[in-house]
């Protein structure tokens, strides 16, 4: 594995690693005002804010 793909894979992994940082506060957020919604409306009032995918 050369240098530059080393450097390449450690920025894509601090980038996804921002991005579920983001993800996760928005959830705990959207949690303290409605603790008993459902995953799927979570899931899709999330999306539309974020282009990344998630599981």
């Amino acid at each position: 594995m050369s240098k530059q793909a080393v450097h390449q894979q450690l920025n894509r992994q601090i980038k996804q690693e921002k991005v579920q940082h983001h993800l996760l506060k928005a959830v705990d957020e959207i949690r303290v005002k409605h603790p008993t919604m459902a995953i799927r409306y979570l899931y899709y009032m999330i999306k539309p804010d974020h282009q990344q995918m998630m599981g």
